[in-house]
């Protein structure tokens, strides 16, 4: 095995036919729009080079998405497959463990693993500047996460002896530019609109916060809640009737913001 930008791949022959990595989930608190937060809630993406040029996504498991190109991870590939040369693809094959449309930022995340799989896996050898670039016209949270891994994997803000709680409401969706054009205006912030228009949230957030949990608040543009502890806060704690109105409950760990190679 060898390492170059962070992960490891595995040899066949002169160059890697797989690469199978675990890719973290990030989130952005409210009171801190800057600060990535990963957590060891983690994507599973298997990278197979194809002597056809196209690329297949599919689904293995997991939260539903889309496999076309509204697909996060597929735009990321096709992006780096107008630079590859001759006839090579890719079957990008993802299990989607954490959420998606929660605003919990794990497709930046795993949109980040891609560009340095791929980098890899095709032979591609661009440096980390151009990756960079091409992350950020993108979209500049996966510059961001990108940076984090690649730069200062043993970021202060990523404490992994912190504990995190993540839950999401039943029937909640939130548009990315409906949150984003409210909150243009002096004095707003997406959480107190969110709230506004969504009540459940702020019982949640209120119950969260009564059980232990720790800053507790909708992750930017939501409408996922996440709260932190410095100890394990059982799952048994959240009334039943907070439990009923959620569809996904997540404790476990932050982490390094590593992008983990699976032998």
């Amino acid at each position: 095995m060898t390492k170059e930008l962070g992960i490891a791949i595995v040899k066949m022959q002169t160059y890697p036919m797989v690469i199978e990595i675990r890719t973290p989930t990030y989130v952005q608190s409210q009171k801190g729009a800057n600060i990535f937060f990963p957590l060891s809630l983690f994507d599973v993406i298997k990278f197979e080079k194809t002597a056809k040029r196209q690329i297949a996504i599919v689904r293995k498991g997991g939260f539903r998405f889309p496999t076309n190109a509204l697909n996060p991870v597929y735009q990321v590939a096709s992006a780096l497959h107008r630079l590859a040369a001759g006839k090579i693809g890719v079957r990008i094959l993802i299990q989607k463990n954490c959420p998606p449309h929660k605003g919990l930022g794990s497709w930046s995340s795993a949109s980040a693993g891609t560009l340095l799989a791929l980098n890899k896996l095709w032979s591609l050898r661009l440096s980390e500047r151009k990756l960079s670039e091409i992350a950020n016209k993108m979209d500049p949270s996966i510059a961001k996460i990108l940076k984090i891994h690649l730069k200062n994997p043993k970021s202060k803000k990523s404490d992994p002896k912190k504990w995190a709680i993540v839950v999401t409401p039943k029937l909640i969706e939130i548009d990315r530019n409906w949150i984003q054009k409210l909150t243009s205006k002096p004095g707003t912030s997406p959480e107190i609109i969110a709230e506004n228009h969504f009540p459940d949230l702020r019982m949640i957030r209120k119950s969260l916060t009564k059980t232990g949990w720790k800053g507790v608040n909708m992750s930017r543009l939501g409408p996922a809640v996440i709260g932190f502890s410095k100890k394990k806060i059982g799952m048994t704690k959240i009334p039943k009737k907070i439990r009923s109105k959620l569809d996904f409950i997540w404790i476990g760990k932050a982490c390094d913001g590593q992008f983990k190679l699976i032998d």
